[in-house]
């Protein structure tokens, strides 16, 4: 029995190029690098490793392109920055909130006494939950609202963008 002390992705990775017969994906999760000392160690011949060597050889960088580009990629995934990680964990609160007082404002206590009520008054204690209830939903609807409409505005593929039933559940919200 052998044991052989390598990277685990890059294996799968060049074990799926001996299976397809020829088709190498290169895990986005594996250094350049890394995965061409495992190609020359797993012998990928001399055409790949050729092909890993040369400085043609870039990973799709998501941190550069056009401006729209980079919006795009801050807004679609959290791991390509630190300001999108922050980005999707403040999207993720204001989902929380939103969730949060749809199921506070549902309890006997909160409940509007009367519908046709248009002032409320911070200062009252019995009102001071409304206007924070609503100062709060008021953020979260102008977070969501914004979100969705630049991520319409730097879509690669608007068309596509619209087609995606939870964009549509965006706007419903």
């Amino acid at each position: 029995m052998y044991f052989l002390d390598r990277h685990r992705s890059a294996f799968s990775s060049i074990l799926s190029y001996y299976q397809s017969g020829g088709l190498l994906c290169i895990p986005t999760t594996i250094h350049p690098l890394v995965f061409l000392e495992e190609a020359r160690f797993y012998e990928l011949g001399t055409r790949i490793i050729n092909k890993l060597e040369t400085p043609f050889f870039v990973r799709r960088n998501r941190t550069v392109g056009t401006m729209k580009q980079k919006i795009w990629y801050t807004l679609d995934d959290p791991a390509s920055s630190k300001i999108a990680k922050g980005l999707a964990f403040f999207d993720l609160a204001c989902i929380m909130t939103a969730i949060a007082l749809i199921c506070v404002k549902t309890l006997p206590q909160f409940r509007l006494r009367d519908e046709n009520e248009d002032d409320i008054d911070p200062t009252n204690v019995e009102d001071s939950h409304k206007a924070v209830f609503f100062v709060l939903e008021t953020i979260c609807m102008i977070w969501f609202t914004m979100d969705l409409l630049l991520r319409f505005c730097v879509c690669p593929k608007r068309l596509d963008f619209c087609k995606n039933i939870l964009n549509w559940w965006m706007w419903c919200l």
